[in-house]
């Protein structure tokens, strides 16, 4: 029966060009997405939430790009990229996608949950949690790995709140994010994190360790590159937390120099 999934899947890929999972194809109720597009439309440009909660009181957005949702595509082609940590006997076809962010120069990000809009396989099914990793920007693209919460709770379906472990705290820099679902192919499908018609900073990665895809890209590379029939360059996406100053450390005053007295 899998040899049977995949090879059916195997003849979509060839067909469409497209990336997709061989159990599921994915495709968000396209009502769903139309009303996001709408949302984005009357948004300012810097972003538009589509999500149901609000950070508390304690916390800010402090990285926002859900708006300019990539359009929705012809059925049964997801919209989005595939981003998954799969059952241990699919384990070479678990992925990871990933976008970049810059923390500003003398700030402090404490992240406490990461916002990501995303779509799942035909009959939709709610990922048992996400995997977050943050990375340091590596010449454009995720470099050494810099933390990683497991198995993170998360709130809604589509939009998803998750909420970290233990906060994550970034100093000024340049740094990426990947955020993977843990699902069980055969039960529950597939999930796809939607993409964005707009690059901020650089262009989302992509990575397929295992090589189950066969699309090369055994490490980071740019998805656009990986998977050239995405309809999207970046991700949607949103940081929140608390934000601090670094407190400068005050300059040491000069010891006064005495200098002897000359007696005549």
């Amino acid at each position: 029966m899998i040899k049977a999934q995949l090879l059916r899947g195997a003849v979509y890929l060839l067909l469409v060009g497209f990336f997709t999972f061989p159990f599921a194809l994915a495709q968000r109720n396209t009502a769903d997405r139309s009303n996001a597009t709408l949302n984005a439309a009357a948004a300012p440009a810097i972003g538009v939430s589509f999500f149901p909660s609000v950070p508390s009181a304690s916390a800010i957005i402090l990285y926002d790009q859900v708006n300019n949702p990539a359009p929705t595509p012809t059925p049964p082609i997801p919209g989005g990229v595939t981003s998954q940590d799969f059952e241990p006997e699919l384990d070479s076809y678990d992925s990871f996608a990933a976008d970049d962010f810059v923390v500003p120069a003398g700030q402090i990000w404490n992240i406490t949950e990461v916002h990501v809009i995303g779509e799942s396989s035909e009959p939709p099914a709610p990922p048992d949690s996400f995997h977050v990793f943050f990375y340091m920007d590596g010449a454009t693209l995720p470099g050494s790995l810099v933390e990683t919460r497991l198995a993170n709770p998360y709130s809604g379906f589509g939009e998803f709140v998750i909420t970290l472990t233990s906060p994550v705290t970034l100093t000024a820099g340049a740094y990426w994010v990947s955020v993977q679902a843990r699902e069980d192919s055969t039960s529950s499908g597939q999930w796809f994190w939607d993409n964005r018609l707009v690059i901020s900073n650089s262009g989302a990665a992509w990575q397929n360790p295992g090589g189950g895809w066969g699309d090369g890209c055994l490490t980071w590379g740019r998805k656009t590159i990986c998977l050239p029939m995405q309809n999207g360059p970046d991700q949607l996406f949103r940081l929140v937390g608390t934000l601090t100053r670094p407190t400068p450390t005050p300059r040491p005053r000069p010891t006064p120099v005495r200098r002897p007295i000359l007696r005549g």
